[in-house]
């Protein structure tokens, strides 16, 4: 578990949430426009991303915690 991977991925995921005022799975379930710009189509791909990274880290996180309890138990 990196706590600086999941800090740096919720930066990222704030800042494309606040420039699109929506989350990505917003995002997701509405589909970008038709005429969306190249810049709008890296920036869904950079935040998928850093989504996958705080998915992923949060997901280690919570198998260390349950194996914690579970070997204090």
């Amino acid at each position: 578990m990196s706590v600086v991977e999941m800090r740096e991925a919720k930066k990222h995921i704030q800042q494309f949430e606040a420039q699109y005022g929506m989350s990505l799975s917003e995002l997701e379930r509405q589909g970008l426009p038709e005429n969306a710009s190249v810049e709008a189509h890296e920036d869904y791909n950079r935040w998928f991303f850093w989504q996958s990274v705080l998915d992923r880290q949060e997901k280690n996180s919570e198998a260390v915690m349950q194996s914690g309890t579970t070997s204090l138990g």
